[in-house]
């Protein structure tokens, strides 16, 4: 009997995997009424690098896998090992615990595009306050570049919420981890402050000035009803 479970358990577990994609891309359609892109993603480094957003919604790691999808490029990224043992699928898509730090640097040096949350867990959105300094001691281990990850979702003009993602400049770490967790809370902080600023001057229903739409998303009632206008006299 253990054995069979044991078997249905893990044919489970890759038939989740498999679909899974589907599932993230379905609830990005669904859920948002639009992805926002800003920053030079098409032009990231070759070699593995480091990816460190801030993590202030459910949404997060959704946006992760669009932003891996769209840099057409292997990928990992970390998860907290109770919640990796709870859903264990996770590791079919690259994700692996936080506690497996050896193969989290063979995978930087074979290449990947690796998400490291550095505030550890769901924080309340604003300013990013605390880091872990764990993604400082993965690119000290494996010399690769950094670079800060802003995501926001928000409620505008639409009926549903938008989600603005902004890449933001190689960071040049020094080695000292106090310094370098500065350094990396105050950019995430300022492209954060950026998009803001963005969302504030502009109007609610108005494409965002300097970002390119990256994914069409739910439309609004009054959209997908619009048509009904050319029967008014």
């Amino acid at each position: 009997m253990a054995y069979f479970r044991k078997r249905l358990s893990y044919w489970l577990e890759h038939l989740i995997a498999l679909v899974l994609p589907f599932i993230i891309r379905s609830a990005l359609k669904k859920g948002l009424h639009a992805i926002w892109l800003k920053g030079d993603l098409k032009n990231l480094p070759k070699e593995g690098i480091i990816l460190a957003p801030n993590h202030h919604s459910w949404w997060d790691v959704y946006l992760a896998w669009y932003v891996h999808k769209l840099l057409n490029r292997q990928a990992s990224a970390l998860m907290d090992e109770a919640q990796l043992g709870r859903f264990r699928f996770f590791r079919q898509i690259g994700i692996i615990s936080r506690k497996e730090v050896r193969e989290a640097i063979r995978r930087l040096k074979r290449g990947d595009v690796f998400f490291v949350f550095p505030e550890g867990e769901l924080r309340q959105a604003g300013k990013v306050e605390t880091l872990e300094r764990g993604v400082f001691f993965l690119a000290k281990q494996t010399d690769v570049k950094l670079y800060p990850l802003a995501f926001r979702v928000l409620m505008r003009g639409a009926e549903h919420p938008e989600a603005f993602i902004v890449l933001g400049e190689r960071l040049e770490l020094s080695g000292d981890d106090a310094k370098d967790s500065a350094q990396l809370k105050a950019a995430l902080n300022s492209l954060l402050e950026d998009i803001e600023t963005c969302v504030k001057t502009i109007g609610p229903e108005k494409e965002p000035e300097g970002f390119e739409k990256g994914f069409g998303g739910q439309k609004s009632t009054s959209e997908r009803t619009a048509w009904l206008a050319r029967f008014w006299l």
